[in-house]
């Protein structure tokens, strides 16, 4: 792609079927292709296209693949494979199902060894019992075992067991050890590269690390991710060190000539997997000789070279070997890397170094020279470079933190303790946080200091016990937890856990209350909502039904046996009572309106706190709470309750079963409750509570069938609820038609203008503007459509929301009112779903003066990213101004800069800005602005200019 030779994924594959199969194909035989047969892509190595590099190219290449995928309704399973360094949610945990290759155990790791020593030595039963038993004592110790954690260096301990007796301890050794036992072997077979080997080998080793070198900075450019040198520019470089050392005129030509052609078939590590190309098959091989080069020199070049390479992601492995020398061989140089990762973490040396010393990279090298294994038999060293890496308990909540703990050895104990002791002495929230993912994951790996001061120092305060429960996606946890986790959730509002608000909950930590034995089954039926599916009469009941939460004539339900105290939320003793009324336990006309009663007794703010469990409450309950009796006349509603005019038990009951039975019919659609009441005492025999919110597509494939249907139920019908439910439907149903690219042009433009005025909900999908043709954008009521479409709404994305078409025509017109506030919202959304915002749009923040009016110009002026570094920090600031806001504004903001693969030296200073600015107790934003600063970092390159390239 970054040479040009093709401009998508669909182009690609396309390409290469045709050269395998010698045919001209077209772009509709690969979309035929798509529809008819079920297809498996793999796509290996995203880690070799850097962040520098194409990668962003790459990956919106795959979306938009995947994107005509979904179009042809295709049976795909796409696998992308990476390596963890410098992967950094490229492809988001949202939208695509990550699974991580955890280390070999010892146990798999020797059987894996066991089935390779079968293969080499299948008849030599003593020879595998000796390299078995070798194999089973490396494994036994930590430092050894450590090596043989994949596949290909339990093939390299097996061949260094096998040639050298004991293994080695450090990877730097493991990979070593290894280059000299293949060239030993090399030397001693019968193939004319052997005697090149035995009298060359200086400038056999020069000239694999200045390939490895070479490819390792080619590869960090674009279009240079094939990481294969040309024989051409293979054969020069030779020529140079020949040269070098004396080997010219006939005979240094000839000596080269020499290694070219040996390397056709191999030399050593040195391959040519395509004709005229030569390099490495491993890339952790080129990686060693990249280091290894970088090594030969002085202290002071040594020094200046590493330096160099630090920040850059794709020069960590490289950066790693050459430490791992540097603790072997050079020891003197520890303290030099000591350094460097301090300054790293001040951000010296480094233009724009806020971002390292925000992110605290030095100590990240620190934490990633701990994994690599050197300093195993290095105590001192060991501690020194652990305090370090502690530092990282001074973050939000990371990844890291949960690295820093699987180093925890019993020889760190007091470092650890310290570490964490000082930060749970920190008046600042977040960094306990980040002790706590430690403490807690010792914890589970049954550290004991790490229990006793976990249930120690555990806090007597709900609110604080929800956000370390909350913060410790990726942690294990122990069983201990659950019951701290339930009985926090019962004394805080319900949107402040998981069962009322998702947002900020990772499923590994909301299902922890699963292990509660005492509460497990309360909580399931909060989170199981289970609906009932209502047929309309007049619409394909198999494609498109109303939802209802029922109620339940239990005999005996799991809430009777708990006690639920004072000292529990208000909330959760009303849902409490509610979960009785649906189970028909306390389920009476009297009950409902006590239920009523009290919850419109709370003040508005109080009844928000609630959250997503509004749509969990029974319909009876539901649509007298959505029915518009508010303030002074729910007084009126809830006599009416209790004088039976809404009926009562025996009447819910038989009209529910009636819903499942025979569905809403013409006749309930045309019905009206007396006193505009949601629902009234015929309901068993006629009527349905249209307050109620829900509807569900249940099939994709009759969109345009569901939309003539609803359409011409809700033309037929006169003024009321139920026509303005079915309007809702309508607006529901044109979201999923466009999500599956398809147009709707037989609705008149008066129509579609009083379905969006008369909508039930102050809710609306975006997508659904993608199933409006080119007629709608063109006409001069489209304007006002879209101002009541957004006038006071939430606006709803999909999970797999892409980029629209109808964006262009959005743009246009906010370009011709670029004071309008709804354009400039619906605008705003658009370049967070990878619109690209033109210069021709011109947006002054200081127009708006409403929140979120002004939050959308700012999204705005960050997606337009033609700010200099001054207006970078104007606009952070801008941002945290509006700290009503802060919950999803800020994130909508980073989701930009994300989304629009923005970056530079002005995104680096808008991030800082935002990070410094949001305080402690918006610990999940800076989290998320940590994560958007790391993701920067990640285009950092090395310093080729000091390299011997």
């Amino acid at each position: 792609m970054a040479a040009g030779r093709t401009t998508s994924l669909f182009e690609y594959l396309l390409r290469r079927i045709e050269q395998l199969s010698e045919r001209t194909l077209t772009t509709d035989d690969s979309r035929g292709w798509l529809k008819t047969y079920p297809w498996l892509i793999v796509l290996d190595g995203l880690d070799e296209v850097p962040v520098s590099s194409n990668r962003e190219q790459v990956i919106n290449s795959i979306q938009h693949f995947l994107i005509d995928a979904q179009a042809c309704n295709a049976d795909l399973l796409l696998v992308a494979t990476t390596r963890p360094q410098g992967y950094n949610n490229d492809f988001s945990p949202a939208y695509y199902r990550h699974f991580e290759l955890l280390p070999l155990d010892v146990p798999r790791a020797l059987h894996y060894a066991d089935r390779l020593l079968e293969q080499r030595w299948g008849g030599d039963r003593d020879k595998i019992d000796n390299l078995t038993q070798r194999l089973q004592r490396a494994g036994a110790e930590e430092a050894t075992a450590r090596l043989m954690r994949s596949p290909l260096q339990v093939t390299i301990m097996a061949m260094l067991v096998e040639n050298v007796g004991q293994p080695p301890r450090e990877r730097w050794r493991l990979f070593n050890d290894y280059y000299g036992v293949i060239y030993n072997r090399e030397q001693q077979r019968d193939i004319p590269a052997a005697e090149l080997l035995n009298s060359y080998k200086a400038d056999i080793d020069a000239i694999h690390q200045r390939v490895g070198l070479r490819l390792q900075a080619i590869s960090e450019q674009s279009g240079g991710t094939d990481a294969l040198l040309s024989q051409t520019e293979f054969a020069e470089l030779i020529k140079q060190r020949l040269a070098s050392e004396g080997h010219t005129g006939p005979d240094g030509e000839r000596l080269q000539m020499d290694i070219v052609n040996a390397s056709i078939d191999r030399l050593v590590f040195l391959v040519a997997p395509q004709a005229d190309k030569v390099g490495f098959e491993i890339r952790s091989l080129q990686e060693f000789m990249a280091a290894e080069c970088l090594m030969n020199g002085s202290d002071q070049d040594v020094s200046q070279r590493l330096r160099a390479i630090a920040p850059a992601a794709h020069w960590r492995n490289v950066f790693l070997f050459a430490a791992g020398r540097c603790f072997h061989e050079r020891q003197h140089l520890r303290d030099t890397l000591y350094t460097l990762c301090c300054e790293l973490n001040e951000g010296e040396g480094i233009d724009g170094g806020e971002l390292e010393k925000a992110t605290l990279a030095g100590s990240r090298l620190a934490l990633e020279i701990l994994e690599d294994g050197a300093l195993a038999k290095a105590p001192g060293q060991l501690k020194l470079f652990a305090k370090l890496a502690l530092r990282l308990l001074e973050l939000p909540p990371c990844e890291e933190q949960i690295r820093l703990a699987n180093q925890y050895i019993p020889a760190l104990e007091e470092c650890f303790k310290s570490a964490i002791g000082e930060q749970f002495n920190n008046s600042l929230f977040e960094r306990q946080l980040a002790a706590w993912r430690v403490l807690l994951h010792l914890d589970f790996q049954s550290v004991i200091w790490a229990h006793e001061l976990a249930k120690s120092q555990w806090p007597g305060n709900a609110e604080d016990s929800l956000n370390i429960i909350k913060s410790l996606s990726g942690i294990n946890k122990s069983d201990w937890l659950a019951d701290e986790y339930a009985l926090a959730v019962l004394r805080v509002a319900p949107i402040k856990s998981f069962y009322g608000n998702e947002n900020g909950w990772s499923n590994d930590c909301s299902i922890l209350i699963q292990r509660s034995d005492r509460w497990r089954d309360f909580f399931n039926g909060f989170a199981e909502n289970k609906k009932v599916k209502v047929a309309i009469e007049g619409v394909n009941s198999k494609c498109f039904r109303f939802s209802v939460a029922p109620l339940d004539n239990q005999e005996a339900n799991a809430i009777n046996n708990l006690v639920i105290d004072g000292e529990f939320h208000f909330q959760w003793k009303w849902l409490v009572k509610v979960s009785k009324f649906m189970a028909g336990l306390n389920c009476s006309k009297l009950d409902l309106a006590e239920l009523i009663q009290e919850y419109f007794s709370w003040s508005e703010s109080e009844r928000k706190l609630l959250g997503r469990l509004l749509n969990w409450l029974p319909w009876p309950v539901s649509a007298c709470i959505l029915s518009g009796f508010e303030d002074e006349k729910y007084t009126c509603l809830v006599e009416a309750i209790e004088n039976g005019q809404l009926g009562d038990k025996e009447d819910w009951f038989a009209a529910q079963t009636r819903w499942e039975i025979f569905g809403v019919t013409t006749d309930d659609l045309r019905y009206i409750p007396t006193e505009n009441l949601p629902f009234d005492d015929q309901i068993s025999k006629i009527g349905y509570p249209f307050d109620l919110p829900g509807a569900t597509i249940t099939s994709l494939n009759c969109n345009i069938l569901i939309m003539h249907q609803l359409y011409d139920l809700w033309a037929s019908l006169e003024s009321s609820k139920a026509k303005v439910k079915i309007a809702g439907c309508i607006l529901f149903a044109l979201s999923v038609m466009a999500e599956q690219n398809e147009l709707w042009t037989s609705m008149p433009i008066d129509d579609v203008f009083e379905i969006v005025v008369n909508k039930q909900r102050a809710t609306f999908y975006w997508n659904m503007l993608g199933a409006f043709p080119e007629e709608f954008w063109a006409s001069e009521k489209s304007l006002f459509i879209l101002e009541a479409l957004e006038k006071n709404s939430f606006i709803r994305l999909f999970s797999n929301t892409k980029e629209n078409g109808f964006a262009a025509s959005l743009e246009g017109m906010f370009i011709a009112n670029p004071k309008n506030t709804s354009l400039v919202r619906l605008l705003s959304i658009a370049c967070i779903t990878r619109h690209k915002v033109s210069s021709k749009v011109r947006v002054s923040p200081e127009n708006f003066v409403e929140g979120k009016y002004k939050y959308s110009a700012l999204i705005l002026r960050v997606a337009q990213a033609d700010w200099d570094e001054n207006e970078a920090t104007e606009l952070a600031d801008a941002f945290l101004e509006l700290k009503e806001l802060y919950d999803y504004r800020v994130d909508s903001a980073l989701e930009v800069v994300n989304t629009q693969g923005l970056a530079g030296r002005a995104v680096e200073r808008f991030l800082y800005r935002l990070f410094e600015g949001l305080p402690a107790s918006q610990w999940e934003l800076r989290r998320d602005v940590l994560q958007a600063m790391l993701d920067q970092q990640r285009h950092r390159q090395a310093n080729v200019a000091v390299l011997p390239v």
